[in-house]
């Protein structure tokens, strides 16, 4: 089973100073045993939430669009083919060099 930590924090206290490791070699010393400490965050510490100012049709392509999305810093031109996107919604915006853990693909400028 997997346990969140923000979720444990919710009915366990849990001094802020005990790092996740730390917390999993307790509990398997004093309760169940810890297979695993996974930090899923981590993959993510690169990405940002950005907000789409503008979207228009990509004039070279049917199924891409241009997007002006502002991460907070900047406002940047960012081609999308999310067919859910539009105006004034709230994204995760991965920045170029950042890799997708998903599916390993790298974000370059094109």
């Amino acid at each position: 089973m997997k346990i969140s930590l923000n979720w444990l924090r919710d009915f366990v206290d849990i001094p802020a100073n005990l790092s996740a490791k730390e917390l999993g070699e307790w509990v398997t010393k004093h309760t169940a045993e810890v297979e695993e400490v996974a930090d899923e965050a981590s993959a993510f510490k690169h990405m940002v939430i950005g907000q789409i100012q503008s979207i228009k049709k990509h004039p070279d392509a049917d199924k891409l669009r241009v997007c002006k999305v502002n991460d907070g810093n900047a406002i940047r031109q960012i081609v999308c083919g999310a067919p859910n996107a539009r105006a004034g919604i709230y994204v995760v915006l991965a920045t170029e060099g950042v890799c997708i853990p998903t599916n390993g693909m790298k974000i370059k400028q094109a």
